[in-house]
């Protein structure tokens, strides 16, 4: 059983993670938002995280937020051996939030074409990730902290050349035994899985994040191509652990089911 617990002071936004299911109190953990003079500009406005590393040369566009990143990829040659080109951005000494209380990623997006690989890498973690399929859906799961590797489908054919947004959601205190993941485009499409864990999830081990690519090379066989405008992961800290992540003044008071 679950009891109750509450506690949690933070100047943020209050945001409905499901239909039926608690809000929660998310404050920014890490925001890639790319903006600066030139391709090799990247800027981090988050508390914890890495810089970031472009692969290859990815090109600065207009976006609706300022600029975004356009990342190529290409594949030659025939099955089995495909030679693939790409480009993407990666931080090798990404720092995990605590994501234990649940977290919450966002991402924006557009495809003006189908992508040429399967499940192409919006953003990796290892322990989760956002992908792209051939078929223009968003393919949304991961081993969530040690559990057997989960995933569903979510949207319809977003290669359109359209902007569209994808969130994620991992709560803890709704669905199964360990917490349910929820994904959403452009805030109406949604679909969930709960965790089939048998143990807690364990996020505390480092990983690399990776943005637009599933590997920290120029040949990845998992690369996104389209226009990335922003990445945002946001989580519930702990109580008392507000101050620690630089916010102050207003305050919201959560109340969360806990085990």
């Amino acid at each position: 059983m679950r009891g109750m617990r509450s506690g949690l002071m933070a100047m943020t936004v209050l945001v409905g993670l499901t239909a039926g299911a608690a809000q929660a109190a998310w404050v920014d953990a890490t925001v890639y938002d790319f903006e600066g003079q030139g391709a090799q500009t990247l800027a981090n406005k988050g508390t914890v995280g890495g810089s970031l590393s472009p692969l290859g040369t990815p090109e600065l566009v207009s976006s609706p937020q300022g600029q975004a990143y356009r990342l190529e990829a290409t594949k030659t040659g025939q099955d089995p051996n495909f030679t693939y080109t790409s480009e993407g951005l990666v931080a090798d000494a990404f720092a995990n939030p605590d994501y234990k209380n649940g977290f919450r990623v966002e991402v924006s997006f557009r495809a003006p074409q189908a992508q040429i690989n399967d499940h192409a890498r919006l953003v990796d973690h290892g322990d989760w990730y956002l992908s792209m399929l051939p078929s223009g859906q968003i393919r949304f799961g991961g081993t969530f902290g040690g559990g057997t590797d989960t995933a569903r489908n979510v949207g319809t054919d977003l290669h359109d050349g359209q902007w569209h947004t994808v969130v994620m959601v991992y709560d803890p205190t709704v669905g199964g035994e360990y917490g349910r993941v929820t994904a959403t485009v452009d805030g109406s499409a949604s679909i969930s899985f709960d965790l089939p864990h048998t143990s807690a999830p364990d996020f505390s081990a480092p990983k690399t994040l990776r943005i637009g690519t599933l590997h920290s090379t120029t040949t990845s066989n998992r690369a996104f191509r389209g226009d990335i405008d922003y990445v945002k992961i946001q989580v519930v800290p702990e109580p008392g652990a507000v101050g620690l992540l630089g916010l102050a003044g207003g305050s919201l008071l959560l109340s969360r089911r806990s085990r």
